[in-house]
């Protein structure tokens, strides 16, 4: 079940999302946020939201860092999608110890490096 959020609504979305997280991981589901909010161009990462860091560490639940490639087919600000294959790199679980600004910094660091090595090759096409 997704968590539903308004995006402009700062400070209350971000208890939201704490919130209904924690009832959700209590409840055996996983919780999946994408730190950036939207697909950036082939190669390139972000800067990364905490929530999922927040999150982790005030349900005491490692955090998984993912990396995709999806920007090199399928631009947030063009309709078309472009033929290629998609990676997904699944990165270690990161223990949910410290403050979120810190566990956030090292699941950015590991989608950075992931990122990094998936390129731009045959696998994935620049937009």
């Amino acid at each position: 079940w997704p968590i539903g959020i308004d995006r402009n609504g700062g400070r209350e979305a971000l208890v939201q999302v704490i919130e209904q997280g924690k009832l959700r991981l209590s409840a055996g589901f996983h919780v999946v946020i994408f730190p950036e909010g939207t697909r950036h161009p082939c190669g390139t990462v972000g800067s990364f939201s905490s929530t999922a860091a927040g999150l982790a560490i005030r349900a005491q639940v490692p955090l998984l860092p993912i990396a995709v490639n999806s920007g090199c087919f399928w631009s947030r600000t063009d309709w078309r999608k472009w033929p290629g294959i998609v990676e997904v790199h699944i990165g270690p679980a990161l223990p949910p110890a410290g403050k979120a600004g810190s566990l956030n910094q090292q699941a950015h660091d590991w989608i950075t490096a992931a990122i990094a090595e998936m390129g731009t090759g045959p696998a994935a096409k620049a937009l």
